[in-house]
C-alpha cells in the first residue's frame, strides 16, 4: 500500500512515495524540483502570477509521477509561502479544482512536529536534547527535542527567500549587513536563544536544504563521496565554518563554481548559513549531524500508520 506526499516549499517542492514493511518505512521514490514560489512576492504577501505558472506546472509533473508507483493517495501540504500570501487560499482552491490535488496549509507549530517526526525516521537521537534546525525559504523550524519526545518547538517567518530580500543587497554580502542581519537574529529569536540556554543542545541536526548542500560540498572537497546518500552525515563545527566562509565571501557566479554548489540555491544559501553561522558563533555546540528527513517524511509514515 503506497502513498505520495507533496511538500510545496517556499524553494522546493518535494515528493516522496513510501510504503511499511517490517522494518519501517521503506522509500520507493523521491524527487525534489526548484519552484521558488516565494520568488518577488513572498515580502509583499503574495504568489506571483509567474511563481503560480511554475507552481502549476510543477504538480502536474510531480502528480504523474507519483501515479506511476500506484499509489492510493497523494497528500499535498503547503507551508510559509502559502500560508502567508494573501491569495493563498484561492491558490489551493485552483489547485484542487484543474488537479484533483487536495492541499493542506499547515501552520509552523505543525510544520515544526512533522520536522521531528520525519527526523525520527531517519537517525538515532539522543537521550540529551539535540537542535534540530530546519531552514526553509519563507520559515526556519527550531526543534529542541531528545530521542523521547519535542521539548520546544517554534516556526519563525524568517526563511532564507525573506532575509535574501531583506538583508542580501550587496554580492558578496558586506561585512555590514551580515552585523544588521545577525542584529535582527538576536532580537527575533529571543525566544530560541534562552530555550538553548536552558536546555544547552551540543549538537545542531541540520535538514535537507542548505545542509545538503553543505554536506555535497564537504563531501567533494574530502573525497567521501560514498558516503553523500548517508542519512546521518557528521560534519565537525571547524568545516562547516570553513565552507560558511567560502560561500560569504564570494559573489553568485563565484559561489555556482564551488564544486557541489546547487546553482538553485546559491542565492539564498548566504544568508541561510549566516543562521547557522549566528547559532554555533554564540552558542557550545560540539558537532553537526546532516540528514535529508524532514517534513515529508514525517507526514509519509503518519500517513502511512494511519490506512495500515
Amino acid at each position: 500500500m503506497r502513498l505520495a506526499i507533496i511538500d510545496m516549499g517556499t524553494n522546493t517542492f518535494n515528493l516522496i512515495v513510501g510504503e511499511l514493511k517490517d522494518d519501517g518505512l521503506r522509500v520507493v521514490y523521491q524527487n525534489r524540483i526548484f519552484v521558488k514560489i516565494g520568488k518577488d512576492g513572498i515580502s509583499k504577501g503574495l504568489i506571483t502570477d509567474d511563481a503560480i505558472e511554475r507552481m502549476m506546472k510543477t504538480l502536474i509533473e510531480l502528480k504523474k509521477e507519483a501515479e506511476r508507483f500506484n499509489v492510493i493517495d497523494i497528500t499535498a501540504t503547503a507551508t510559509s509561502a502559502m500560508r502567508s500570501a494573501k491569495n493563498g487560499a484561492e491558490l489551493v482552491e485552483k489547485i484542487y479544482n484543474e488537479l484533483g490535488i487536495t492541499v493542506t496549509t499547515i501552520d509552523g507549530e505543525e510544520e515544526a512536529r512533522l520536522i521531528y517526526t520525519g527526523v525520527k525516521t531517519a537517525l538515532n537521537l539522543s537521550k540529551t536534547p539535540s537542535l534540530i534546525l530546519d531552514i526553509g525559504g519563507g520559515s526556519v523550524e527550531f526543534i529542541l527535542a531528545d530521542n523521547v519526545d519535542i521539548l520546544w518547538k517554534k516556526s519563525f517567518e524568517i526563511g532564507a527567500q525573506r532575509l535574501y530580500d531583506k538583508f542580501h543587497n550587496d554580492d558578496p554580502i558586506s561585512v555590514n549587513s551580515i552585523s544588521h542581519l545577525n542584529a535582527y537574529l538576536e532580537d527575533v529569536l529571543d525566544e530560541v536563544l534562552e530555550q538553548i540556554l536552558v536546555l544547552k543542545p551540543k549538537t545542531i541536526i541540520g535538514c535537507a536544504g542548505t545542509f545538503s548542500t553543505i554536506k555535497t560540498i564537504h563531501c567533494l572537497q574530502e573525497g567521501t563521496l560514498d558516503k553523500i546518500s548517508i542519512p546521518d552525515y557528521p560534519m565537525s563545527i571547524g568545516s562547516y565554518l570553513a565552507i560558511h566562509e567560502e560561500i560569504i565571501s564570494k559573489n553568485l557566479e563565484e559561489r555556482i563554481a564551488i564544486p557541489g554548489m546547487l546553482e538553485e540555491r546559491a542565492d539564498m544559501i548566504v544568508v541561510a548559513s549566516c543562521i547557522v553561522s549566528y547559532l554555533l558563533e554564540n552558542f557550545a555546540f560540539d558537532k553537526i549531524r546532516i540528514t535529508t528527513a524532514a517534513l515529508k517524511d514525517g507526514l509519509l509514515w503518519e500517513k502511512l500508520n494511519e490506512v495500515n
